[in-house]
């Protein structure tokens, strides 16, 4: 065989082989987990900080996050992976073992990424971006309790990580990930295996039946689960969200509630070009408009916009650089440098202009339903960790106010996973999920990219060595903790 010559690419649930050879798949599939868990156990072990003892983050301003408003500065104290204390700056005469020195800096509650394909290497890119939690929304279901299990045992650097149920229906345009159901019963009994397993939520997908989605939907409930997903082909959004849709997942999902045509397939790419080909158009003060976002408030309908995914796909020129890494384009290891200018349509002249006013369409949108009580979540479905900066960014630019993206990003993912009892906020008692910045996202959203140290319940990280074990260049240094010899 030529060496030089591509042979295979594989990781769990995917794999390129040279033809001839697909019964050596699941070996090599094999080989590269040991070797990847080989290599992010070592990087565990060598940039996890454990931090025994109590630890203050002195002076400090904070982000509370249920409040959307900065406070401070404190001292906040970390005790056994959790937050022993907000008070007063010098109040307490507690004789720390570490400190940490969070003058002019700014503390956040832990980042969620709600929306992520979870790979083991990823885990690592998002600690650096300061997520300590994220949802994997279509993995593998072997493969994501292999990962949620060696992640909450510290085993692999990376976020805590929550999971819905994925269920599609069999049809030439399938995705074979989770379930692949041909009724509704089989349906059911897919939902009674991820709930026997723990999850709380099912994610439907784009062959899914129209007619199915009600009484899934119905079983999901009666078991405690909440559902989200695409809109099936041949349905609307409003449709969904009456069959009984609790999340809606993807801003195109949304918008083609309102230019989807008849007889449109939503299975295929027209999901994508008839929202660039027709949103521009979409009438934001009209009837239709408003009164699809009052059935998602009345509803509590929760969005996951993941904008971010979007933004290249609908701005982008080729041999332009994407606008989602622009702001780290140095920073960016060589081969993502060399793609940078890749991009994922071909769209030039007047197409380019109507592509890019749908896309500023899609924020627009994004935009309204936060300004009428729709709760959003910040998700990516891209580029693990420092997508979600941008996504928050893209909030921002649609109008959203930098603190409430934060909050978006922190206390309402924290809501809808399910753990707002024990993290998404800055409170005595409550896991020690957190992020330390150089500056104020609140005012400057892009200072959310300055993180100098992670805890993930309790356990230090610095980002830039996060980052430089994956090839990337630091954004900035990490911030120093001094141990007890060296504080006194």
């Amino acid at each position: 065989m030529d060496t030089n010559r591509f042979f295979a690419v594989t990781w769990p649930g995917f794999a390129v082989v040279v033809k001839g050879h697909e019964n050596a798949i699941d070996e090599l599939t094999s080989r590269f987990v040991r070797a990847q868990d080989e290599w992010l156990v070592a990087m565990q072990q060598r940039v996890a900080r454990p931090l025994p003892g109590l630890t203050v983050i002195r002076d400090v301003r904070w982000f509370d996050a249920p409040a959307a408003t900065m406070r401070g500065p404190s001292d906040v104290y970390l005790r056994g992976g959790r937050i022993a204390a907000v008070v007063a700056p010098a109040t307490l005469d507690a004789k720390p073992d570490n400190v940490i020195d969070g003058k002019g800096r700014t503390l956040l509650p832990g980042l969620f990424d709600m929306h992520g394909h979870m790979w083991a290497g990823a885990g690592a890119l998002h600690l650096a971006a300061g997520v300590t939690s994220a949802r994997e929304l279509a993995g593998q279901n072997a493969e994501v309790q292999r990962l949620q299990a060696r992640l909450a045992a510290g085993e692999l650097p990376g976020p805590h990580l929550y999971a819905a149920g994925f269920i599609e229906g069999k049809s030439p345009f399938s995705s074979r990930n989770g379930f692949v159901v041909d009724s509704v019963e089989e349906g059911k009994r897919a939902i009674d295996w991820y709930f026997a397993r723990g999850y709380r939520q099912i994610k439907l997908y784009n062959s899914i039946t129209p007619e199915w989605v009600k009484p899934l939907a119905a079983h999901a409930k009666s078991r405690g689960m909440t559902v989200a997903g695409h809109v099936p082909a041949f349905m609307r959004a409003e449709d969904a969200v009456l069959a009984g849709y609790d999340e809606l997942t993807h801003i195109n999902q949304v918008t083609l509630n309102f230019v989807v045509r008849s007889g449109d397939d939503t299975r295929t790419l027209v999901r994508f070009t008839r929202i660039g080909d027709d949103a521009h158009q979409l009438d934001m003060d009209g009837v239709q408009v408003r009164e699809f976002l009052r059935l998602l408030r009345e509803r509590g309908t929760v969005v996951d916009p993941t904008v971010g995914a979007f933004e290249s796909m609908f701005t982008q020129q080729q041999g332009q650089p994407n606008p989602a890494l622009l702001p780290l384009a140095k920073n960016l290891p060589v081969t993502w440098q060399r793609g940078m200018r890749v991009a994922e349509m071909d769209l030039e002249g007047q197409r380019l202009a109507t592509y890019r006013a749908s896309f500023r369409r899609m924020l627009d949108l994004t935009l309204a339903m936060h300004r009428a009580g729709v709760p959003l979540v910040a998700g990516t479905d891209s580029i693990a960790g420092i997508g979600l900066h941008r996504e928050l960014e893209l909030y921002v630019e649609a109008g959203i106010p930098p603190a409430e993206a934060l909050r978006i990003a922190t206390w309402n993912g924290a809501v809808v996973a399910g753990a707002a009892e024990s993290t998404g906020s800055i409170e005595r008692g409550k896991v020690a999920d957190l992020v330390l910045v150089e500056g104020d996202p609140s005012v400057r959203i892009a200072d959310v990219r300055r993180a100098c140290l992670v805890f993930k319940a309790g356990v230090a990280y610095a980002p830039a060595a996060l980052f430089e074990a994956m090839g990337f260049k630091p954004v900035v240094e990490g911030a120093r903790i001094e141990t007890r010899s060296s504080a006194q």
